[in-house]
C-alpha cells in the first residue's frame, strides 16, 4: 500500500493535467475549435483575448482532422469503415488520405463528440505522458525524472502549435522506444515476450495517418533502440533484434488497412508539392521563434492583418523547444558520467546534425538526404517533435543525476548556459528582418520583449539552480514543468468567445444536396461539407484523384494548386495564378472564364453556388481579342494610340478597368498614361501614374465610371500618355482581324448572372443561387429512373443503355445490376461513374470497398491473431 502514491498518483496528475489545461475550452469561456474560425457560413460575433489562433498553426486542424475526422467517426458509429467520403469533391477516398486519421480507432471516434478536436488532442497528450512515463520506468530513471518526463511530453510544442495529423503519431515514439528497451530488458532477464509494445506502436503510428512525423519520429527511435541493443551483451543481441523485428512486422500487418490503401491510391492519384523537398529549409526567424516561442506572437499572429510573410515564417515550424529545455537538457553533458553517458552522445550528436539540415548547411543536407524518403518530408517541420522528445529525454537523464547526487562542476554549467545563451541571442540577430515585418501589428513590441525576457530568465534561473541548490532534481524538474505548461496555455488565450455560425443556412444546403453539389466562394469552406453532411465540390485534400484533378484544372483554372479548390471566385480575377500584372498571363492559349467554369461546373455534379453576401462573383478580367505574335513597343511620338476591339458579351456588362501592358524602361519612365474607351457614344476616361511602376507589367487604369456595354459593336479606345522626362511606352500586337496594332488590354468587367442562375436562399450571411441547368446526379438515355439513395436505384428503359452516375470514377467502385456484380465504367473524360443497364428493369446498387481488400484482411487477421497469442503468453508490463 505504501508503494501506492509514488507510482498511481503521478499516473492519475499525467491523466488529469492535459483536461484541466484545456478546461476554458471545455467550460466554453474560450473555444480552440477551427470551425468558428474556418467553417463559415456566417461565423460570427468572434472576440478573443489575444490575436492569433488556438493552438493550431495549420487550417488542416479544421479542413482535415475535425471535418474529415468527423465523418469518418460518424461512419464507423453507423458501422461501416470509412473508406469513402461523398461529400468532398465529386467523391473522394477517405480513408486512402490518410491525414484525417480515419482508421485510427478509438481516438478517432472522438471527433464525433462536441469539442472533438480538443478531446483528441488531450486522449494523445495523456497517452504520450503515460508511455514517456513507461520508459523512464524501463530506464531505471528516478521518480521525479519520470514524471518530468511524462508532463514534458505532454505538453511539447508540437501539441501546443497543431491540432491536426503531425500530433496523431506523438504517442507512439516514447511507446517504441519503451517496447525496444522492454524488449531486451526480457531477453537479458530470460523472460518471453516483450515485443508487444513494439507491435502496438509501429500499428499505433501508420493508422494515426501522418507519414511523415511516424518516419521522422521512428529513426531517432531506431537510433535510440540500436543503442540500447548494443548496451547487451553480445549473445542476446541477436533476440534482441529478432523480437523487435518480430513485434514490427505484426505492426504493419495490423496497420495494413491504412498503409495499403495509402499506397494503392498514388498510381491514380497526385501528390501536390510533395516530390522534392531537399533544399528546403527554416527562414530567417525560425531558430528564434523555436528558442522563443512567441517571439512573434501567438501562432499565426498577423494573418489577421494580411501580414503573410509571418504567416510563411509559422508554417515553416513544427513546434518549439524553447530556452528551457534545450538549457535542462545541455546541462546532461555537464555530469561527469551516468549510466547513460553514451546516449547523451548520441541524442546530442542527433539534434546538432538535424538541426544543421533544417537551418540549410548544405553538406549535412546532402549526408542526411541520401536517407530514402527524406527529400520527400518537410524535415525542417516534422523533426520537431524528435528534438522534443530527445530534449526532454537528455532533461529527465540530468534530473535523474542530481536525484542521485552526482554533481557538475560550476564552470562546467556556466560554460553551457554561455553557450545557450549565445545561440539564443544571435538567433534573435538573424531575425531582425522577420522582426521588423511585424512592427506594424498591434503591441509587437510588447511581445517581443515579454517573449525574450521569459526566454532568457528561465535560463539564468535553471542555472542559478543548477550551481546552487541542494534539491536540485525537485527545483529543475519544478521549472521545467511550470515553464512547459505555461507556454503550452498561450494558444488557449486566442480561443474564441461568443462565436455562432448560421446553421439555417447550413440546414437548407444539406437538404438541398442530396443529388447535387454546392460550389462555394468564401463561405463553406473546403472539406466541411463533410462535416455537416453537404455535397461540396470544394476540396482540400493529398493524395488528390488525378482525373479530378486535372480535370478541374483545364476546365476551371490552368493555374489551380491541385491539393485544394477554394478559389474565391471564378475566371480570370479569381486566378490561382500569380498576379493579374504579368503579361504571360494573358498571352496563355487557355485562360480561366467566370462563365465558362459556371457552365462546366453546372454539367460536371454543381447545381448550387454559395457566396458571402459581400462578394460579388459576377465580375471577370475578359481578354476579348486575344492576342498573338511578337510585340512592338509603341512610345507614342506618333501621337495617341487608337483603334477598336471586341464588347464584352456577358448579359449587363460594365468595365470597370482597362488593363494595358506597359514598358517602364527598368522602372525609370514618369508621367501618366490616359485612356478613353467607348461603347457606341457612350465614353469613359482614366489615368494613372507609372512612376516606379515595374517594367513589362499590366497595369490597371479605374475609369471614372463603369462604362455600361450597351449593344455588341465593337469598343473604340484610345491611349495617351503625359510626361516631360522618359515616357512608358505600350505593348502591341497584330490584330489578326483588323490589321490594327492593338494593345492586348483586358478589361475588368462586372455583368448580371446568366438566365439559368436563381436566387434560391438568402439571409445577412450567405447568398445561395440554384442552376437550374445542372446536370443530374443520375442520368439514362431512353430510362426511366427511380432513385432511392445516391447508392441505390431502379431503372426502367426501353432498349440497352448506359447509366452515368456523377460520382467520381475511382478504383474500388462497383456496381450490382439485377445481382450481377461488376466494376463500374468511367465515362470518355474518365470522370464519373457508369454502368450498363438491360432493356427492361433494372436494380442498381453502387457499392465501394478498396482495391486488395482481401489482402487488407488477411494481413489484419495475421497481425491480430500474433499480437493476441503474444499478448497471452507474455507477462502484463509492469510499472513497478
Amino acid at each position: 500500500m505504501n508503494s501506492f502514491p509514488r507510482i498511481y498518483l503521478p499516473i492519475l496528475c499525467l491523466v488529469l493535467l492535459p483536461f484541466i489545461a484545456h478546461l476554458p475550452d471545455l467550460l466554453g469561456l474560450l473555444i480552440e475549435d477551427p470551425a468558428y474560425r474556418t467553417a463559415g457560413p456566417g461565423v460570427r460575433g468572434i472576440s478573443w483575448l489575444l490575436f492569433g489562433t488556438p493552438g493550431w498553426v495549420d487550417p488542416n486542424a479544421g479542413a482535415t482532422t475535425e471535418a474529415l475526422g468527423h465523418e469518418a467517426a460518424l461512419q464507423w458509429l453507423s458501422g461501416h469503415i470509412p473508406w469513402w467520403n461523398t461529400y468532398t469533391g465529386l467523391g473522394m477516398p477517405l480513408a486512402a488520405e490518410m491525414q484525417n486519421s480515419a482508421l485510427f480507432l478509438p481516438f478517432i471516434l472522438l471527433l464525433a463528440l462536441p469539442h472533438g478536436v480538443i478531446l483528441i488532442k488531450a486522449a494523445l497528450q495523456i497517452l504520450t505522458g503515460l508511455c514517456a512515463f513507461g520508459l523512464g520506468k524501463s530506464m531505471k530513471l528516478s521518480l521525479p525524472a519520470c514524471i518530468f518526463m511524462g508532463i514534458l511530453c505532454e505538453f511539447s510544442g508540437t501539441f501546443a502549435w497543431f491540432g491536426h495529423g503531425p500530433i496523431m503519431p506523438l504517442p507512439f515514439l516514447p511507446l517504441l522506444v519503451w517496447g525496444g528497451f522492454n524488449v531486451a530488458n526480457a531477453v537479458e532477464n530470460k523472460k518471453r515476450g516483450g515485443w508487444l509494445l513494439v507491435t502496438l506502436a509501429i500499428a499505433g503510428s501508420i493508422l494515426a495517418g501522418f507519414p511523415e512525423t511516424a518516419y521522422m519520429n521512428g529513426l531517432l527511435a531506431l537510433a535510440i533502440i540500436t543503442w540500447r541493443v548494443f548496451q547487451s551483451p553480445r549473445f542476446y543481441r541477436k533476440a534482441i533484434i529478432f523480437r523487435i523485428f518480430y513485434g514490427g512486422i505484426l505492426g504493419l500487418c495490423l496497420s495494413a488497412p491504412a498503409w495499403l490503401s495509402f499506397a494503392l491510391s498514388l498510381p491514380v492519384s497526385l501528390v501536390g508539392m510533395n516530390a522534392d523537398f531537399g533544399n528546403a529549409h527554416f527562414l530567417s526567424g525560425s531558430t528564434a521563434l523555436h528558442f522563443f516561442p512567441y517571439l512573434f506572437g501567438p501562432p499565426l499572429f498577423g494573418a489577421e492583418q494580411g501580414s503573410m510573410d509571418l504567416v510563411e515564417l509559422w508554417w515553416h515550424t513544427g513546434g518549439y523547444i524553447d530556452l528551457g529545455l534545450l538549457t535542462l537538457a545541455a546541462l546532461a553533458f555537464t555530469i561527469p558520467s551516468t549510466s547513460y553517458s553514451s546516449l547523451r552522445y548520441l541524442l546530442g550528436a542527433w539534434l546538432v546534425f538535424t538541426a544543421m539540415k533544417a537551418e540549410g548547411v548544405h553538406f549535412v543536407s546532402k549526408i542526411i538526404d541520401l536517407i530514402p524518403l527524406i527529400r520527400q518530408t518537410m524535415f525542417f517541420v516534422y523533426a520537431s517533435p524528435g528534438w522534443w522528445f530527445a530534449l526532454t529525454l537528455l532533461a529527465a537523464i540530468t534530473i535523474d543525476s542530481y536525484s542521485h547526487m552526482k554533481a557538475s562542476k560550476k564552470s562546467s554549467i556556466f560554460l553551457m548556459g554561455g553557450i545557450i545563451f549565445s545561440a539564443a541571442f544571435l538567433s534573435l540577430l538573424y531575425a531582425r528582418h522577420a522582426l521588423t515585418l511585424q512592427q506594424h501589428l498591434p503591441h509587437a513590441n510588447l511581445l517581443n520583449y515579454a517573449s525574450t525576457l521569459w526566454g532568457f530568465s528561465i535560463l539564468f534561473l535553471i542555472v542559478f539552480v543548477a550551481i546552487s541548490t541542494k534539491k536540485k532534481d525537485v527545483f529543475l524538474s519544478s521549472i521545467g514543468i511550470t515553464n512547459a505548461v505555461l507556454l503550452f496555455c498561450v494558444p488557449m488565450l486566442c480561443g474564441s468567445r461568443n462565436a455562432k455560425i448560421d446553421y439555417p443556412a447550413l440546414d437548407w444546403l444539406k437538404r438541398e444536396t442530396a443529388f447535387t453539389r454546392v460550389v462555394s466562394f468564401g463561405t463553406l469552406p473546403p472539406n466541411y461539407g463533410a462535416y455537416y453532411g453537404i455535397k461540396s465540390i470544394n476540396y482540400t485534400y493529398l493524395p488528390v484523384p488525378r482525373v479530378f484533378a486535372e480535370t478541374l484544372d483545364a476546365n476551371i483554372d490552368p493555374n489551380i494548386d491541385p491539393s485544394g479548390f477554394y478559389t474565391p471566385g471564378l475566371g480570370q480575377k479569381y486566378s490561382d495564378a500569380s498576379s493579374i500584372h504579368d503579361m504571360n498571363l494573358y498571352l496563355s492559349a487557355s485562360s480561366p472564364n467566370t462563365l465558362s467554369s459556371l457552365h462546366w461546373l453546372s454539367q460536371h455534379g454543381v447545381g448550387l453556388v454559395a457566396v458571402s453576401p459581400e462578394k460579388n462573383i459576377w465580375q471577370d478580367i475578359l481578354l476579348t481579342h486575344p492576342v498573338v505574335g511578337n510585340a512592338q513597343a509603341y512610345d507614342f511620338t506618333a501621337g495617341p494610340l487608337s483603334g477598336h476591339i471586341p464588347a464584352p458579351r456577358n448579359k449587363g456588362a460594365a468595365v470597370s478597368k482597362v488593363g494595358i501592358a506597359v514598358g517602364t524602361f527598368s522602372g525609370q519612365a514618369t508621367g501618366k498614361i490616359n485612356v478613353k474607351l467607348c461603347s457606341k457614344d457612350v465614353c469613359q476616361s482614366g489615368t494613372t501614374s507609372v512612376d516606379q511602376t515595374p517594367d513589362n507589367t499590366v497595369i490597371f487604369i479605374p475609369l471614372d465610371q463603369k462604362l455600361a456595354i450597351t449593344g455588341p459593336e465593337d469598343l473604340s479606345w484610345s491611349i495617351s500618355v503625359n510626361g516631360n522626362d522618359i515616357k512608358p511606352a505600350v505593348w502591341v500586337w497584330q490584330n489578326k482581324e483588323n490589321g490594327e496594332m492593338s494593345p492586348m488590354m483586358p478589361l475588368q468587367t462586372e455583368f448580371d448572372p446568366p438566365d439559368y442562375v436563381k436566387l434560391s436562399y438568402q439571409d445577412p450571411y450567405i447568398t445561395i443561387w440554384k442552376l437550374s441547368n445542372a446536370a443530374p446526379y443520375f442520368s439514362a438515355d431512353n430510362c426511366h429512373l427511380t432513385i432511392h439513395s445516391t447508392e441505390k436505384l431502379e431503372a426502367d428503359c426501353e432498349n440497352k443503355g448506359t447509366l452515368v452516375r456523377q460520382e467520381i470514377a475511382y478504383p474500388g467502385w462497383h456496381v450490382t445490376v439485377n445481382g450481377v456484380h461488376t466494376k463500374t465504367g468511367a465515362t470518355k473524360d474518365g470522370l464519373f461513374q457508369t454502368a450498363n443497364l438491360v432493356s427492361g428493369h433494372n436494380t442498381i446498387t453502387f457499392s465501394y470497398s478498396p482495391p486488395k481488400g482481401v489482402l487488407m484482411l488477411f494481413l489484419f487477421i495475421v497481425g491480430l491473431l500474433g499480437t493476441g497469442i503474444g499478448f497471452y503468453r507474455s507477462r502484463p508490463i509492469s510499472l513497478h
